[in-house]
């Protein structure tokens, strides 16, 4: 009986997947997926975790993995099998769009400044740098180049969310191309 408590107990707590792990998963997930400037999806959630290199490992999870429940497969109960503690689930469920339920962008960015979670604000400030990067805006089709305008608004309010809560260290994400 001790034996089946002991090996049970193994199988229950088992350690977070490390980086190496959340992108393999990440990148079979986004497999066949284009971004908008004809370049393999899962290089995105690669950049955006690249810009928080200097922030905590749940954020670094959570950068990986933000569009994977939005835009794959792949549901918040996968991940929490796949061994991700709740602090890495909770940021990629406030991260994520609720497309089902008609969750407008506004409303969606709202959300996560409404809930004052530095970590999520940092991860969707990362992810708005990355969409504005000079090479991605170089190659997006003319209809969508007009995503200029909103994205440098999101990232005014999300750096204003950040700032008014106390939290200035979003300097060190990285702006620009990487």
């Amino acid at each position: 009986m001790t034996a089946f408590r002991t090996q049970r107990a193994a199988e229950t707590i088992r350690p977070q997947p490390d980086l190496g792990h959340t992108i393999e998963l990440m990148r079979r997930a986004h497999e066949g997926q284009i971004d908008k400037s004809g370049r393999p999806y899962y290089l995105h959630p690669l950049r955006v975790a690249m810009r928080l290199a200097f922030f905590s490992i749940e954020e670094r999870h959570a950068a990986l993995l933000h569009d994977v429940v939005e835009d794959t497969r792949v549901t918040l109960p996968d991940l929490r099998s796949e061994g991700y503690d709740e602090r890495v689930l909770e940021l990629v469920a406030l991260l994520t769009r609720d497309l089902p339920r008609g969750e407008s962008h506004r409303d969606y960015l709202q959300r996560i400044v409404d809930s004052r979670s530095v970590e999520a604000l940092r991860v969707k400030l990362a992810d708005v740098y990355d969409n504005l990067s000079p090479a991605r805006m170089r190659w997006l089709p003319p209809h969508d180049r007009g995503l200029r305008a909103r994205f440098e608004r999101d990232a005014e309010e999300i750096r204003a969310a950040l700032t008014s809560i106390g939290n200035t260290g979003y300097e060190k994400i990285i702006a620009g191309e990487l």
